[in-house]
């Protein structure tokens, strides 16, 4: 199958570069990554502000199936950043549709939701507190009345709290182990709310499974589909590190967590790694990376 991808240099990216294998993938990108050469993908270089400088290329290649991974400024969630990404998500369409694809996939966020408590169904109403989950809603409603008008399938999968190795240090495990290795207490914020964590794999799993099947349409969660406290979480690292650090901490397990019934229903598809082997897997990648 032919794939166009974009971020696919990110953290999802470049994990779901390697899932597709077997696959005819090209991927935009900004510039060719170092590690272009282990995989079988061919490289385009551009961006998605820029598509008249690659548009041509990609009309060649002629796409079945595209994934659009990419988010410009990421970690910067500010209104100017959050809006300019709806726009390079109507730039990309606008080139898409110049050529005979068949599906987008689109990734959205658990944000969409907004404060919600409990299990998530895709039908819940959205509610975005802030600009990132709001552009992530006025893109998904572009893509769908585009798509439609178009008779372009389209997929949008909600992602919850993915993690695994190559992650930004900023983020919670990367952050914990590296103060681990210094012998350093990591500093936890809110160890008593929960979140949905799902593994890098599993997530890379259901966006080539939507991407690569027929008759898979719609608005799919991507979650482990249970809440873990944020302190059992960064206690599981401290045992895959060998540390006897441990934090203490109170509350009820509170937050929202993926109803991923329709996502299974429509694939088959169902998370493999539990969080304890999801932890174990990236604290062992993170310590090769480390010594």
């Amino acid at each position: 199958m032919k794939i166009f991808v974009t971020g696919g240099t990110g953290f999802i990216g470049r994990h779901l570069i390697r899932v597709l294998e077997g696959n005819q993938v090209l991927v935009l990108t900004r510039e060719r990554p170092f590690w272009a050469s282990s995989t079988r993908a061919d490289w385009l270089i551009g961006d998605l502000e820029q598509t008249d400088l690659w548009e041509s290329r990609l009309i060649e290649f002629s796409p079945e199936a595209c994934i659009h991974l990419a988010w410009d400024g990421l970690p910067d969630y500010s209104k100017e950043i959050s809006e300019k990404n709806v726009v390079l998500g109507m730039n990309l369409f606008s080139v898409l549709q110049k050529t005979f694809i068949r599906k987008i996939v689109a990734l959205g966020s658990c944000r969409e939701y907004g404060d919600f408590q409990g299990q998530a169904l895709e039908v819940q109403d959205l509610n975005p507190e802030n600009h990132f989950a709001l552009a992530k809603v006025q893109t998904c409603e572009f893509f769908s009345d585009s798509c439609r008008r178009a008779g372009i399938g389209l997929v949008w999968l909600r992602i919850f709290f993915s993690y695994g190795p190559g992650q930004r240090n900023v983020a919670l495990l990367p952050t914990v182990v590296n103060a681990l290795e210094k012998s350093e207490i990591p500093s936890v914020k809110s160890p008593g709310s929960a979140q949905d964590f799902i593994y890098i794999s599993d997530v890379t799993r259901a966006i080539a499974m939507t991407a690569t099947l027929s008759n898979v349409e719609g608005v799919f969660n991507v979650g482990c589909g249970q809440l873990t406290q944020v302190g059992d979480f960064v206690n599981l690292i401290s045992t895959e590190f060998g540390s006897k650090y441990r934090i203490e901490f109170l509350g009820t397990p509170s937050g929202i967590f993926a109803s991923t019934d329709k996502l299974k229903n429509s694939t088959g598809w169902e998370p493999i790694f539990s969080v304890r082997q999801g932890v174990a897997e990236t604290v062992k990648a993170l310590r090769r990376n480390l010594v």
